[in-house]
This record gives structure tokens, C-alpha cells and sequence, in this order.
């Protein structure tokens, strides 16, 4: 599985890499700052997952056209039904408060792993 990470900070990049590692020890996981960044440099390596660490539906919505196909989870600030809704409704998979990532992330990756099995 290949996995790109969208996050600008070190500390929390590398946080949402170790994740996945344990989760899914033989994915690939690639990284960028910033989506359009990872567009300018990677556009052709199509990743089968997107984790967006910036939840903003406006980054999923252009995430899911950058990526067709590719699943999208969306880590974010608001803890409330309503804005998981809407982020589900602009092309996330799943979305994840980040207060809660440490625990649901990893349930996630396993139960997408088990699906792509």
C-alpha cells in the first residue's frame, strides 16, 4: 500500500508516519508539505491512501480530484457530526479529529488493510 501524508509540521508528520508504520509495516509512506506540493513534485505516483493531517474541506474536495481513487482520511479540529458530514461529502473516507488520531488511525489502517486483502 502507498501512503502519502500531507502535513506541514515536522513533529506531527512524523507522529501520523510512526502510526502507520506500526499499523502497516509494509506500506509505503511518502510525504510533502503541503498537497499542491506533493502535485508539483510526485503527481505521478498515485498514492492508495491520503492522509490530510489540515482537514479544511477545501483541501479534501481538491485532494480527491488530485488522487481519483485513492482513499482519503482527513485529520482535523472539529469533533462534531455535522463537519464530519460535509467532509465526507467532499470526497473524505473517513475524518478523524486530531484528539482522537493517536487511537482511531490506527483501527482505520487495519480495517483498510484488511479490505484491500
Amino acid at each position: 500500500m502507498r501512503i502519502l501524508i500531507i502535513e506541514p509540521q515536522k513533529v506531527a508528520r512524523d507522529a501520523l508516519r510512526n502510526l502507520v508504520r506500526e499499523a502497516l509495516r509494509d506500506a509505503t509512506v511518502v510525504h510533502a508539505d503541503t498537497l499542491q506540493e506533493w502535485m508539483h513534485h510526485r503527481a505521478g505516483d498515485r498514492p492508495d491512501l491520503i492522509i490530510l493531517g489540515d482537514g479544511r474541506l477545501e483541501l479534501i474536495e481538491l485532494a480527491a480530484v488530485a488522487a481519483p481513487g485513492a482513499t482519503i482520511v482527513a485529520l482535523g479540529l472539529h469533533d462534531d457530526a455535522l463537519y464530519r458530514k460535509q467532509a465526507l461529502l467532499s470526497g473524505a473516507h473517513a475524518y478523524i479529529p486530531r484528539e482522537h488520531a493517536a487511537d482511531q488511525l490506527p483501527r482505520l489502517l487495519a480495517t483498510l488493510q484488511l479490505e484491500a486483502a
